[in-house]
């Protein structure tokens, strides 16, 4: 058995024993409750790791009991299941954290399964006592800038767009920052000048995105080597970025969360949080880079055996502790294995081969069939003028 538990909580009888069922081959222990205040004292006592919660019951909706959840014990996973609910609701639950994710009711036996494994895996991964102990050793763990909090906050009571830009605009130093990221050539945005204008060009869980990179990459550091390395990370992050929604056109992929996802640019903060906190560790990893020329920041962490708490399981752990979707959670937890099976195996594989791309580019510059074969040499050339124009 894995140790990892899974909790179910639904009204009806039928519906949690028919879960019983499904989740019979999963490697976790699974208990059920037909309320959620009964679920809740079970949690008080019990630890659990993964909570599958219908919305429409008695007593207490699903809704209300996964915020509750949220608040006492952030690590969960935590699931909606539901046929009857207003889809609006389930956003608001999905984008402020309530909810890492929705399985509709009826639900298909393989998606579940596929997506409980995942689930399990991602427990599993970032439980372990080695990242558990490497993170409380850190000095000053990295937290969130609070009108991330705000804006999660906005979201889960359908704030208007306008008025979450007034709320980020009530923050000079970020919102200067974010209209300078968004005008620049990463996102083609030329002369926006309001916050309104990026939320509604970019959506807002890509200026989430750009607000917390750009926050792991300031705080009032001084030293100069850190200072280079945030800005080449940071740099490379939205050069990556860029670099998959243009591969997502360039290759014709009818997948509009390839061209659209920001998941290039917060993929690789376990590598700030490593440096800000152990720069030691982080200067042996980039000068085993620079003594083995060709392998890459993960490959150098594997050399040196830090395997279990590399920058994919530094930076998937906080994505996770910061509610970020589990999505999220997965590749930035998997990034560097591009031939990994899952719900998520496509955009691992593009964003492994755009990593793979921008270094190319910023190292050597020219087509080489045998490093990246996975581009013709036109299709190199016009990700090469798209990505690198600055």
């Amino acid at each position: 058995m894995s140790g990892v538990k899974i909790l179910l909580v639904d009204d009806e009888v039928s519906v949690t024993k028919a879960l019983i069922r499904e989740l019979m081959m999963v490697d976790a222990e699974v208990v059920s409750f037909n309320s959620a205040l009964d679920a809740l004292k079970y949690i008080e006592k019990e630890p659990v790791d993964i909570i599958i919660s219908d919305v429409l019951m008695p007593e207490m909706d699903g809704i209300t009991f996964l915020g509750i959840v949220k608040e006492k014990y952030p690590h969960n996973i935590r699931i909606i299941l539901s046929g009857h609910v207003d889809i609006n609701k389930v956003m608001v639950a999905l984008y402020s954290g309530v909810a890492n994710d929705y399985l509709p009711k009826p639900w298909d036996k393989n998606k579940i399964l596929d997506k409980i494994e995942l689930y399990i895996k991602l427990q599993k991964s970032l439980n372990n006592m080695e990242i558990i102990n490497y993170i409380k050793n850190m000095s000053k763990l990295p937290t969130l800038p609070s009108i991330m909090y705000e804006i999660q906050m906005s979201i889960q009571k359908e704030v208007p767009l306008n008025k979450i830009a007034e709320l980020i605009e009530k923050d000079p130093v970020m919102t200067s920052k974010l209209l300078h990221v968004v005008n620049s050539a990463f996102y083609g945005l030329k002369n926006v000048n309001g916050i309104t204008q990026v939320l509604s060009f970019l959506g807002i869980n890509t200026v989430m995105d750009i607000i917390l990179i750009t926050s792991l990459t300031g705080g009032g550091i001084t030293d100069s080597y850190t200072l280079d390395e945030l800005n080449n990370i940071a740099l490379r992050s939205f050069r990556i970025n860029k670099a998959m929604q243009r591969y997502g056109i360039v290759k014709k992929i009818q997948e509009h969360e390839i061209i659209t996802s920001s998941i290039g640019v917060v993929h690789d903060i376990g590598k700030i949080i490593i440096l800000k906190n152990d720069k030691e560790s982080y200067i042996q990893i980039k000068n085993t880079m620079k003594n083995n020329p060709g392998i890459t920041f993960y490959e150098a962490e594997l050399m040196l055996k830090r395997d279990g708490i590399t920058h994919q399981e530094i930076g998937a752990y906080f994505l996770r502790m910061w509610n970020f979707g589990t999505k999220y959670v997965d590749i930035a937890l998997n990034h560097n294995n591009r031939d990994i099976k899952g719900d998520n195996s496509e955009m691992i594989k593009i964003l492994y081969n755009c990593c793979r791309l921008v270094d190319h580019y910023i190292n050597v510059g020219e087509y080489d069939k045998s490093k990246i074969d996975f581009l013709t040499e036109d299709e190199y050339n016009k990700m090469k003028m798209f990505v690198m124009d600055e």
